[in-house]
């Protein structure tokens, strides 16, 4: 199964909403995945903590094909970089900086997201090989750092994740940030059972974007 190459995938992220599915369940974790992408997400991050996430990533891009870009999160070693590849991710994040992460990345021209919180670390973090900064938490950050890292360091992209919601997603993009990974907003409370719930906070994100 072939993942997208850096430079697809970066033009295919640009301005979307990516959605971190973080549930221990499989089903569960699959479920929800389906609901966000008929609600218009396109692009879905399944965790490492998804009890057989590597199955995951490659079932949901057998059946969303091209229309939903499906990536990895939480991934901490090359073997895992290793192991998204092989099921057809079309990127990797991490909320750590891990240069051996960053370069299996590279080696396999997969587009890398790895943690940061401050200047020095973003900056860390694009040496270590991220394409995408991956701000993380969001919550513990302001949508202005992104404008005011980018004023000595244009070069860097921000993936601002958790935190974001519907009332300040608007704000993050509007101060720079390239993408944005939604985890808890979606997430929290959901279960195969409250799939409407989350299909109508996906609109509530779609709508505060456009």
């Amino acid at each position: 199964m072939k993942s997208m190459t850096k430079r697809e995938a970066m033009a295919a992220l640009r301005g979307r909403c990516i959605a971190l599915i973080r549930f221990d369940d499989f089903e569960t974790a699959k479920a929800v995945a389906h609901a966000v992408a008929e609600a218009g997400i396109g692009a879905i991050e399944v965790t490492f903590t998804v009890k057989d996430a590597p199955r995951l990533i490659r079932e949901l891009n057998e059946e969303f094909g091209d229309s939903v870009l499906v990536g990895a999160g939480t991934v901490l070693s090359a073997d895992q970089v290793e192991l998204a590849y092989e099921n057809g991710a079309d990127f990797v994040t991490s909320p750590c900086i891990l240069p051996e992460v960053g370069a299996a990345c590279k080696k396999l021209d997969l587009l890398c997201s790895m943690g940061a919180q401050t200047v020095n670390e973003a900056y860390q973090s694009h040496l270590a090989g991220s394409d995408l900064i991956k701000l993380f938490p969001g919550s513990s950050i302001d949508p202005s750092f992104i404008q005011a890292t980018k004023a000595p360091l244009p070069f860097l992209e921000f993936l601002p994740t958790d935190g974001v919601d519907y009332s300040n997603i608007g704000h993050w993009f509007e101060s720079g940030a390239y993408a944005v990974g939604i985890g808890s907003y979606l997430t929290n409370g959901i279960d195969k059972d409250h799939l409407a719930e989350v299909a109508g906070r996906c609109k509530l994100l779609l709508n505060a974007i456009h």
